[in-house]
């Protein structure tokens, strides 16, 4: 069954989602053997998460229960199946800021017990857990864009989401911005997407005042049909992701979305890429109902020779013609 939305997911350094290349490269060959060996974190103990992401703090956990599970996949599917075909063209306000280590200190990441992808004797990866940050980056100077989102329906009636930007800042500061496609990666959790991840009820939390269901997900990596690309200079090599999902427990809109690579790739120099984002309701001037689209995404990352982040905010949002711009 195809997925009613072909997702781009965030990328870094990246390229647009492509099909599979005919031809498996050599570092997508090490990319795909180190997610097949390594154990996510999904399957940690409950209690081992909170301790590593922040963003779990408060969370109350509750038994397992695969019925529950199953009818709040199936509540937050038809959720993003309601809004998919509402979503019109979009423009809004994009603001973004790069993250970057203090001058003259040294940033690290402590991992906890688990953590990382590291061979045991029989050859395979030991299960790993969420890299916890113990330093500050600091803050630059904003960039703002002009964040268009458009709403294709393709000819077997799915929808494709596609996000281009047009710099508003001066030439010198019209910088790319390292992570794309966010307008769509929540379609981890679309009906047809579901069965390339797994997926694992946790309990409920708070958030910004309102009741969410926390699931934790992982990718599969045989499954994944399309997934994100990073861009490596002599190509492109897959992301795939595992994270954790709050899904507001009324209405069954996702609040927040936090995604972490399926596994370190340090054969790649690559560590680290988690992201972090806010989704909210908007109302749009000249449009009927309210949308859930994103409010804020935080990137961060690690390799081998360094360690950063970027941080986007979105407002402003607006129903896209040809001629409309964002005023200041």
């Amino acid at each position: 069954m195809r997925s009613p939305l072909q997702h781009a997911a965030i990328l870094f350094l990246l390229a647009p989602i492509t099909a599979h290349a005919q031809q498996t490269t050599p570092a997508q060959a090490i990319a795909m053997q180190q997610y097949l060996r390594t154990t996510p974190y999904i399957d940690l103990p409950p209690a081992q998460l909170i301790k590593s992401v922040k963003e779990l703090n408060g969370l109350k956990l509750e038994p397992e229960d695969a019925a529950q599970l199953d009818t709040i996949l199936q509540n937050t599917g038809e959720t993003i199946s309601a809004q998919l075909p509402r979503v019109p063209n979009l423009l809004c306000r994009e603001e973004i800021a790069e993250e970057t280590q203090p001058t003259n200190t040294t940033v690290t990441s402590v991992r906890v017990a688990g953590i990382g992808a590291n061979t045991d004797s029989r050859g395979g990866s030991t299960l790993q857990s969420p890299a916890v940050a113990t330093s500050k980056f600091v803050r630059g100077d904003w960039r703002r864009y002009e964040y268009i989102i458009h709403s294709t329906k393709e000819d077997d009636g799915s929808i494709t989401l596609e996000e281009t930007r047009e710099g508003t800042a001066p030439t010198a500061q019209k910088q790319a911005p390292h992570g794309t496609g966010f307008a769509s990666l929540w379609t981890i959790f679309a009906a047809g997407n579901r069965s390339e991840s797994t997926f694992r009820y946790l309990g409920t939390q708070k958030l910004d005042g309102r009741a969410t269901h926390v699931i934790a997900f992982a990718q599969i990596p045989d499954k994944v049909r399309k997934p994100a690309q990073l861009n490596i200079g002599a190509g492109t090599i897959p992301l795939l992701y595992q994270g954790f999902a709050w899904v507001d427990a009324e209405n069954f809109h996702i609040l927040r979305l936090r995604t972490d690579l399926r596994a370190p790739l340090p054969e790649l120099n690559l560590k680290r890429i988690t992201s972090t984002i806010d989704y909210s309701k908007v109302t749009i001037e000249q449009f009927p109902e309210p949308l859930w689209l994103t409010k804020q995404v935080e990137i961060l990352w690690q390799t081998t020779q360094a360690e950063g982040g970027e941080l986007h905010r979105y407002s402003k949002y607006q129903l896209f013609h040809a001629t409309v711009k964002i005023l200041p």
